[in-house]
């Protein structure tokens, strides 16, 4: 389906969606945390230039015949570095909001054009040099609207404030009574910084725009991206939140051509294909198979779906980095991923694409090694022939995972169904009882021909400690190459897993134990 509103979305990607009041005055969330980024690195500069200053003049004094600093000088720049020091240390503070910390740093613009005039007026005239026609406030205020993304009203107003502060300055150095008198000063040095403020605002604007075009082309819907979690042949995974709920979620990215869609015919049809997956999926009732929140179409004709967001492992990174399971917990998984696609074959439904990396190992709540299957069907590709049950991308070519391809789906010699979704599960458990592939080759083709004819190795023989008779049994009856000998049903496969009783000896505790060793992150 198209969403309503991500079509004027894309027609507003060259300006600013968020129109009005609030847009004058406010930055997006992720624009604020730039901005503040930003900031700090601006302020960081301010302050070593200063102290930069300071130092020079003091080394040139004491080794060559030079003028010192004026005392009223020298209070601006020592005033200079201690408000920089303050707004660094602001910009560190967890009690500020990042809204609060620009417009603080709104303010230190303010300051930072005033103590630069008062380090160029204060010094020339001690150095009897002339007052030029352009102060370095006024590159101070491009700069500083160049860098730090600010909304079109708060930079008019804080690069006014900023050129106003130059005459200020100028008054007040003119009635100072420590330090050389100041010569006139040329409208001209006037005119020229208010000037320069004028273009720093059309440029913040400009900039501005260009900002929230961004942000605002990365909304889906309701949704926010945020952060690329992956990025492969199927498109792009990013960590996202919902605008209002501020739920968080993992947004899925597909482009038609990455479901075989190469002509208009071929993407009203991948259209099509994937909202009746994307809507079966929605419909599954087991709590081990991810939920889909929504999914859709923006209007270059991307797809989108939006699911929760795992907090996990994956089992091909979870034997990648930690080694194979024992058998208690390999048995603890897959009888959770039996009960995913029970309730999916139960709806007609065939996965298709069973796999370590479609299958996470969470924590949900208080529970963990809790199992979540994804990709539901999702990640077919457009078939040119609707009588055959082949995935292709291209002109018969036959895609898919090599390594877990059941060998009806290589040769097509049967239609895929739930025995497919069996031989790739046995796949799965041969992986987590072992860490190894059931069958590896030198290319594609070598590997798609052992799945075809070669008889798997007996997964005890690869094991890295004993495995039970009974269970490498049922792991490699999902194996076998005729889908007729393989166990009847996944509800079938279930009992049997269900009456070895391994998965009791892996207790809510040794879990939990095992996840506080190894979670990469801490517990939400």
């Amino acid at each position: 389906m198209d969403h309503p509103g991500l079509d004027q979305l894309i027609k507003d990607r060259t300006g600013v969606t968020n129109r009005g009041s609030k847009a004058a005055l406010a930055l997006p969330p992720d624009l604020l945390e730039q901005a503040v980024g930003r900031l700090a690195i601006v302020i960081g500069l301010f302050a070593l230039l200063i102290t930069g200053s300071i130092v020079f003049n003091t080394a040139l004094y004491y080794t060559v015949d030079s003028v010192p600093l004026p005392p009223i000088s020298l209070a601006f720049r020592g005033a200079g570095l201690v408000a920089s020091l303050v707004m660094l240390g602001l910009l560190r503070c967890g009690r500020l909001s990042d809204q609060r910390k620009c417009d603080v740093g709104l303010v230190f613009e303010v300051f930072g054009a005033g103590a630069i005039v008062g380090f160029e007026l204060s010094m020339l005239p001690a150095l009897d040099l002339p007052i030029g026609h352009l102060s370095y406030a006024a590159l101070w205020i491009l700069l500083f609207r160049l860098i730090v993304p600010t909304p079109p009203l708060k930079a008019l107003v804080a690069a006014l404030t900023s050129a106003s502060a130059v005459p200020v300055v100028v008054w007040i150095i003119g009635r100072a009574v420590i330090g050389p008198p100041v010569p006139p000063v040329s409208n001209v040095y006037y005119v020229t910084t208010f000037s320069a403020a004028l273009v720093a605002v059309v440029v913040s604007v400009h900039i501005y725009r260009l900002s929230t075009a961004v942000t605002e082309a990365r909304r889906l819907g309701s949704y926010h991206l945020e952060e690329l979690l992956g990025a492969g042949g199927m498109g792009e995974v990013w960590r996202g939140s919902h605008a209002r709920l501020k739920r968080p979620a993992a947004i899925k990215l597909i482009k038609p051509e990455q479901l075989g869609a190469v002509d208009e015919q071929a993407r009203a049809t991948a259209l099509q294909r994937f909202e009746r997956e994307a809507q079966a999926t929605a419909e599954l009732g087991s709590a081990h198979t991810v939920t889909v929140y929504d999914f859709g179409r923006t209007g270059d004709g991307t797809f989108y779906l939006v699911m929760e967001l795992l907090d996990g492992f994956d089992l091909e990174t979870l034997v990648e980095e930690h080694g194979a399971l024992p058998p208690e917990r390999a048995a603890y998984l897959l009888k959770q991923v039996c009960h995913s696609l029970m309730d999916a074959h139960a709806r007609g439904l065939v996965h298709r694409d069973i796999k370590p990396a479609n299958i996470f190992a969470c924590q949900v709540g208080q529970d963990v090694d809790y199992v979540k299957v994804l990709d539901f069907g999702l990640v077919k590709y457009i078939e040119t022939d609707e009588s055959e049950d082949q995935r292709l991308t291209g002109d018969n070519v036959v895609t898919g995972t090599p390594a877990f391809m059941p060998p009806e789906v290589a040769l097509g010699s049967a239609p895929t169904g739930e025995k497919s979704d069996i031989y790739t599960l046995g796949c799965v458990a041969y992986w987590l009882l072992t860490g190894t592939l059931v069958f590896e080759g030198a290319n594609v083709v070598a590997v798609i021909s052992n799945h075809i004819h070669a008889t798997p190795e007996p997964l005890s023989k690869r094991a890295p400690g004993a495995v039970p008779e009974a269970l490498e049994t049922l792991v490699m009856d999902c194996l076998e190459k005729d889908p007729a000998d393989r166990p009847a049903s996944v509800a079938a496969l279930w009992e049997r897993f269900d009456s070895l009783g391994l998965d009791a000896a892996w207790t809510h505790d040794r879990a939990l134990a095992w996840w506080h060793e190894h979670h990469r992150r801490p517990p939400r």
